[in-house]
């Protein structure tokens, strides 16, 4: 049975100052409350398990080729990552 994150963890994260909050999207089920809440606090919601293929140091590769590739540098790094789990996510 997969556990919940509810909004108390967001808070919690947004309380940290790091914007992050990382889970495995294999067992846990964020809550639409939680979701909402991330969004309003800027906490961003990084499912682990959607990486699993690429290492720390793939990522970065791939963020700093495409951050040379953009004509403007204003997209966050924590934006392409998000992209980028997405991508491999649903491959």
């Amino acid at each position: 049975m997969k556990k919940l994150i509810a909004a108390e963890q967001v808070q919690a994260a947004g309380k940290t100052g790091t914007g992050r909050l990382e889970y495995d999207g294999a067992a846990y089920i964020v809550t639409p409350q939680a979701r909402s809440l991330a969004a309003e606090l800027h906490v961003e919601l990084i499912d682990t398990s959607a990486s699993t293929r690429l290492t720390h140091a793939d990522i970065n590769t791939i963020v700093e080729k495409v951050r040379a590739q953009l004509p403007h540098q204003n997209i966050s790094r924590s934006r392409i990552e998000q992209v980028i789990k997405e991508v491999v996510k649903h491959r």
